[in-house]
């Protein structure tokens, strides 16, 4: 039984923001760090934050060039979000299955699967060991 689509699959565009630092020797070659919607830099681990300051204090020397926040826009395949017969909103993962947190599972096209459908597999070949 297919699911209720929420939206769709399809190439969906998607922008990024970053702030951007490039060595002034080599314009190919630099730093991009992740920012939130304030515009303000997410620094995630150490190597990030030494990097940032790095590329601080390069740019306050200039040996890099500080470009600011820029936003750069790609397209990627959306798989969708559907409504699990639970009701709740599904994004589906775009792999072979997705489970909703009620245990329901469902297939890439949005098609709720069986419950056994692992032991059904296995039965039948199409499936040698997939951990549950």
């Amino acid at each position: 039984m297919p699911a209720e689509w929420i939206e769709q699959p399809g190439r969906r565009e998607v922008t990024l923001f970053t702030r951007h630092f490039t060595y002034a020797s080599d314009p190919n070659s630099g730093f991009m760090f992740d920012v939130d919607d304030a515009g303000a830099v997410i620094l995630t681990s150490d190597a990030a934050r030494a990097n940032y300051d790095l590329a601080l204090r390069e740019a306050a020397t200039g040996t890099m060039i500080d470009h600011g926040v820029q936003a750069f826009t790609s397209e990627h395949w959306d798989p969708g979000t559907i409504r699990c017969i639970c009701g709740q909103p599904l994004p589906l993962s775009g792999g072979d299955t997705t489970r909703c947190a009620c245990r329901n599972e469902y297939n890439s096209c949005g098609q709720l699967l069986r419950a056994n459908w692992r032991e059904f597999c296995r039965e039948t070949g199409e499936l040698s060991d997939f951990g549950d």
